[in-house]
Formats: C-alpha cells, structure tokens, sequence
C-alpha cells in the first residue's frame, strides 16, 4: 500500500484564512476533511501532508517507499481515484 502525501500549491494563497493554520488538504468539506476523503478512496493507511514551513512542524512530513502526491486541493472522484491506481512507479497524471 503507497504512502499518501498531500501537498500544498499555488492554491493555497487563495483558500485564506483557512490554510493560514492548517494544510489544505485539512479544510473540512462536509463531515470530512479533503484528506480523510482521499484516505477512505484510496485505503491509505498513513498519510502526511508537505506545506508551509512554518506549518510543517505541526504537520510532520515524511516519505516511504512508495508514495503517492496528490495535490491537497483536489477531492477525489472515482474516475480520478482508478486513473491515479493505474499508475505504473515513478508517473505523474497532470
């Protein structure tokens, strides 16, 4: 199972003040969170998120073996979650 880790992007700037203390991937959308949604569509058990410095104290960053990125700005969809699946090692789906 990869290691799922969401990132922050250009995106960011414009989702404040909400990801002035938090990664986006941490904006609540509903009941869940845009990471616990990737975490139930993906059945990743660890996650991580790579932000702000001064936010990734906080928010420990850490790789595995095997990764996933994903910009935290994006909410899965069933489409999107079997394309990112069928992703042979070291492939990005821009």
């Amino acid at each position: 199972m990869a290691h799922l880790i969401l990132f922050d992007a250009a995106e960011r700037a414009s989702l404040l003040p909400f990801t002035a203390t938090r990664p986006v991937a941490d904006i609540r959308i509903g009941i869940l969170t845009i990471r616990e949604k990737w975490q139930q569509h993906l059945k990743a058990n660890s996650t991580a998120s790579k932000t702000e410095a001064y936010l990734q104290t906080k928010f420990p960053f850490q790789t595995q073996a095997e990764n996933w990125w994903i910009n935290g700005h994006l909410l899965p969809t069933p489409e999107l979650v079997k394309a990112i699946q069928a992703l042979p090692l070291n492939t990005a789906l821009v």
